[in-house]
């Protein structure tokens, strides 16, 4: 599948791009999200300084790594002259708000039942919020906010070509989400910048690949920085664009290399690629019923449910798309926004 095919199909975050480092590096992202799900918090009462650390660490850049790979894929629609908004909001809505709502609202029933054990719990007002972006089911959110930053650059590209002024708008946002934290649609304030970095990466990224490839060092030394900031403050949103950059260039990197010299890798991140919107949209009820029933409810340790996490939350979605939703055209439509 070439770029234009992929992209006149819609597939924003999926698509396979005609760079193979792109698809393993959103292998790798999904990756760091399905760990990131399955570490502990405490609100489960477990806390242990080497898994708070990876989580913290992983949160600090996994999520705008994905707007950049977003904006990365959707670059050649929005330098395009004569895009048809109509059509491209109904692409969207069919890829990403159809999956959206349908898991968001399913996962009130499982609150409803186990309501007691959830950390999010029901409350009415959830209905009327998950259409505005905030997901009952509390993993979707991206999609939502994805849908909207999509469609807002597709305004404008057609108003305007300047890459530039988009990046400096996007950092007014930025700055304004660092200004007012509180504010409902904070996400749609700050991950704007990342989708245009993924603009500018795309339009020079033969330049970048080539320059990152022999910058080993650099991507340790990043990687190194952002553990020393997640150690000493955390995972603190007044330096997320800082550390959201150093991670997504060292992720890159890992990318990099594993595309010349990591067969294994290659094809294990490659598959992950493939499949990973389905698993994303799939996994966290995997992971929350392991969280809750093993856990919660019958007490085995959490280093063992967050291996099951792991594991699970890849297997057991992987197997029903490629057994059962891929072959039913309808189940594509709904479960994983394929048409």
């Amino acid at each position: 599948m070439t770029i234009a095919e992929a992209t006149n199909r819609g597939d924003d975050w999926i698509m396979q791009s005609k760079n193979s480092e792109i698809d393993i590096l959103r292998g790798i992202a999904f990756c760091l999200v399905l760990i990131g799900h399955s570490f502990p918090d405490s609100a489960y009462g477990y806390i242990n300084a080497y898994t708070e650390f990876g989580r913290e660490y992983i949160y600090s850049f996994h999520m705008p790594l994905f707007f950049i790979i977003s904006g990365f894929c959707m670059n050649p629609l929005l330098s395009q002259k004569a895009i048809n908004i109509k059509l491209e909001i109904i692409k969207r809505s069919k890829r990403l708000l159809i999956p959206y709502f349908f898991y968001s609202y399913i996962a009130i029933i499982p609150k409803l039942i186990f309501n007691s054990y959830m950390y999010i719990k029901f409350e009415p007002k959830i209905v009327l919020e998950t259409l505005l972006g905030n997901s009952a089911s509390g993993t979707l959110w991206y999609l939502w906010n994805l849908f909207v930053i999509n469609i807002f650059f597709l305004f404008i590209s057609r108003f305007s070509s300047n890459k530039k002024i988009w990046l400096s708008m996007s950092l007014m946002l930025y700055i304004m989400h660092l200004l007012f934290p509180e504010f409902y649609f904070d996400k749609l304030l700050e991950y704007p910048v990342f989708y245009v970095i993924g603009v500018f990466v795309s339009t020079y990224f033969s330049d970048i690949r080539e320059w990152l490839s022999s910058k080993g060092k650099l991507a340790l030394l990043f990687m190194v920085i952002n553990a020393a900031i997640v150690i000493t403050i955390g995972n603190d949103e007044r330096v997320r664009l800082l550390t959201a950059l150093f991670g997504s260039i060292s992720m890159l990197y890992l990318s990099i290399q594993i595309v010349n010299k990591g067969q294994f890798f290659k094809k294990a991140l490659k598959l992950a690629s493939d499949y990973s919107y389905g698993i994303y949209l799939m996994s966290p009820y995997v992971q929350v019923a392991i969280r809750v029933f093993l856990y919660k409810a019958l007490g085995v340790p959490y280093l063992l449910c967050m291996g099951l996490m792991v594991i699970l939350g890849f297997v057991l979605p992987y197997v029903i798309i490629k057994y059962i939703v891929r072959k039913n055209r309808y189940l594509s439509r709904i479960l994983i926004g394929q048409w």
